[in-house]
């Protein structure tokens, strides 16, 4: 992290702390996406970058790298997603991601606790 941020110090843990380094958030910004259930870090090819060191591997390769995509739904049909080779490389969003999905629909979720062992235990009566 010393790369990216001197300024960094280890008990600086919550966003709110993290948002006043520039310097991270420019990184965050400019090498990174971060999603519900990901985050991803990918070098780049800027000449200079204070962040990257010089890739070391062939440019054509490299640059045929891309982010992970985010799940669509196939076209074809609603209840799977569309296959990874066809969602690689291009651009995609959360839309589809199931816990924002709930929110939007307004679905009341249940208690954090309501599966836990204990309190399935007293829904079966096992013998």
């Amino acid at each position: 992290m010393e790369n990216i941020d001197d300024t960094l110090q280890i008990n600086e843990t919550t966003w709110a702390e993290l948002r006043k380094h520039k310097k991270l958030m420019e990184f965050l910004n400019s090498h990174c996406q971060q999603r519900l259930y990901s985050f991803q870090i990918k070098k780049c090819t800027q000449y200079g970058c204070s962040f990257c060191k010089s890739i070391r591997m062939p440019l054509e390769k490299f640059d045929s790298l891309n982010f992970l995509p985010d799940p669509i739904p196939s076209i074809d049909d609603s209840n799977h997603h569309s296959l990874f080779n066809s969602l690689y490389g291009n651009k995609t969003n959360e839309d589809y991601c199931p816990s924002l999905l709930i929110n939007q629909e307004g679905q009341e979720r249940g208690p954090n606790n309501l599966y836990t062992h204990k309190n399935i235990n007293g829904w079966f009566k096992f013998t």
